[in-house]
């Protein structure tokens, strides 16, 4: 996916989220995501990675998402390369971060 540079954080929030749910995998069942919502996903811990936002549960850096996605490959492959990462949880981070970026321009 080539980025241009003038593009918003929002639109590319938006655009990373349209890609995430591009992916040829079954929907998600509601139940499961509802259960995950409870807490946010990315999370910050100075004892892991020093303090990089990473995925809860995990030692994969929520950059490394957002890196795979804006270098073109897709949900797909990021999820084969950190199994540790369900797919419902990339799409819930992405989620929380247009959410994160709306408030901030609104």
């Amino acid at each position: 996916m080539k980025i241009p540079r003038d593009v918003s954080g929002a639109q590319l929030a938006a655009c990373l989220c349209r890609q995430a749910n591009r992916a040829a995998t079954p929907p998600l069942q509601k139940v499961q995501l509802e259960s995950t919502m409870l807490q946010p996903i990315i999370v910050v811990d100075s004892e892991i990675l020093n303090g990089a936002p990473c995925f809860r549960g995990t030692r994969v850096p929520f950059k490394n998402l957002i890196d795979y996605l804006e270098g073109g490959h897709s949900l797909g492959e990021f999820l084969h390369q950190f199994p540790t990462v369900t797919r419902e949880m990339a799409v819930q981070a992405l989620e929380e971060a247009k959410d994160s970026l709306l408030a901030r321009i609104a």
